[in-house]
Formats: C-alpha cells, structure tokens, sequence
C-alpha cells in the first residue's frame, strides 16, 4: 500500500494483524520540536542506513531509529526487497503520572 503525503493510518489496522504487527519504541530521537510535527497515525517510511534502520516523516525529517535484533532483521529483509507498512503510534505512558489505561 502506498500512502499519499500526510496520510492518517488506523492502528487497528496494524493490531489486526496478528502475528505481523510489531510495535517498538524508537531510539535516538529529535528534538522536542520535530517531534511535535507528526501525529498518532501519521504514516511514516522506514530507510536503511548503512546498518541502522531509521523511521523518516513525510517530509524526510529524522524521526528515530529502530534498535537491536529488530532492526538487524528488517534491513536483511528491506534489502532483500521486502516492503513494510509504519505508522506513529503514541507516546508511551508515564508510570508517574499513575494513569494505567
């Protein structure tokens, strides 16, 4: 599936898949204001980096890298001409804020 620029992804979409949805935390992000430019379900592209796996926006601005074993297995598929559909999700909770939804 290729997405139009700015384009709004449903998460559902990715939860049901079973068994081919992963959802991981990114590694080395930008400042606080690149952040501040996408969105929960804002589509975004993966690219290979040598050997690191990094997420761009729509607009090609750095938005975090993919880490560990991941990312070793998604560049060996990547460059072996697999495709992946990726998607913001959200920021992850903070445990002190008590909220536990």
């Amino acid at each position: 599936m290729i997405f139009e620029e700015g384009h709004k992804v449903s998460q559902r979409q990715f939860l049901d898949e079973t068994g081919k949805a992963v959802v991981t935390m990114l590694e080395e992000l930008p400042e606080e204001h690149i952040l501040t430019l996408v969105t929960p379900d804002d589509s975004v592209s993966l690219a290979v980096d040598e050997s690191h796996l990094i997420v761009r926006s729509d607009f090609s601005e750095y938005f975090g890298r993919v880490s560990g074993k991941l990312a070793v297995r998604l560049v060996r598929l990547i460059k072996g001409g697999n495709k992946y559909e990726v998607a913001i999700g959200g920021p992850e909770p903070d445990p002190e804020d008590g909220d536990t939804d």
